[in-house]
């Protein structure tokens, strides 16, 4: 009989270690990896992820993208799982897309025009931002400030569209883009890497970090991160050193500017 918590199974089965493809079974800590390699069944899982993943490399002409998106499924997804049925699941579904989707992820590719940036494809639509200008506003010790006029753009697409061909890396040239600019700040900084709005209700700014140390975004804070990136990183992604303290809490600030008084 199997058991529904992770907590039952590896107390069943701890003594006897399988070997996950992905990580040394041999240096398992999290609760999760232990699992994985306590049960046959997950670890031939993890093996047959890994495989489709490499194939997904390959054939993948945004392996930097596919990267990202691995290290946040196994994030986000797969670590976060607290029984043994949601692992499976968690498992059967990104290889299924690892699988059923490598030839349509392979045909997505980068905006042509180097002033659009990809917002975010999500289900069935996407969104990119147009970069109009971009300045630098001040400088401290801490980071940078930046002032970016953008505009964005929204398309929907089939469910069929997407299986065949993937999400499109750039917008129809037909796209309607919004008659305002947005006002974005983002403060380009190792250790409080930020993307700043104005609320209007509060009548503050607020700041948004986008990122977790690795680098890697959010799911609703991609499109935020990729602006970032494209600003502050020359496109590239990067990794942090976020302070616990700045992560875990809701700064609101009067002015931009006021955010180089963070240490």
């Amino acid at each position: 009989m199997r058991y529904n918590t992770l907590f039952g199974l590896v107390a069943l089965a701890f003594p006897v270690l399988l070997q996950a493809a992905s990580f040394d079974c041999s240096k398992a800590t999290t609760l999760v990896e232990k699992t994985i390699c306590a049960d046959a069944q997950l670890s031939a899982r993890d093996d047959a992820l890994m495989e489709a993943y490499k194939h997904a490399l390959v054939e993948n002409k945004d392996a930097n993208l596919l990267k990202a998106v691995q290290r946040a499924w196994l994030k986000n997804v797969r670590n976060k799982c607290q029984d043994v049925t949601c692992l499976f699941s968690a498992y059967d579904q990104r290889i299924a897309e690892l699988v059923g989707k490598t030839k349509a992820m392979a045909k997505v590719s980068r905006p042509d025009d180097p002033t659009i940036v990809m917002g975010r494809c999500h289900m069935d639509s996407c969104w990119w931002w147009k970069v109009a200008s971009q300045e630098t506003v001040k400088s401290g010790v801490s980071g940078m400030l930046v002032k970016v006029m953008a505009r964005t753009t929204y398309e929907e697409f089939s469910s069929d569209y997407v299986d065949q061909h993937g999400y499109p890396g750039n917008p129809r040239s037909t796209a309607r883009w919004d008659d305002q600019p947005l006002e974005v700040y983002l403060f380009c900084s190792k250790t409080l890497p930020a993307v700043i709005d104005y609320d209007k209700d509060r009548r503050k700014y607020q700041v948004v970090i986008p990122f977790d140390n690795d680098g890697v975004s959010w799911g609703y804070t991609e499109g935020s991160a990729n602006l970032y990136n494209y600003s502050c990183n020359k496109g590239r992604e990067a990794t942090y050193a976020i302070k616990s303290a700045y992560a875990e809490a809701e700064i609101m600030l009067d002015l931009p500017e006021d955010i180089l008084s963070f240490k």
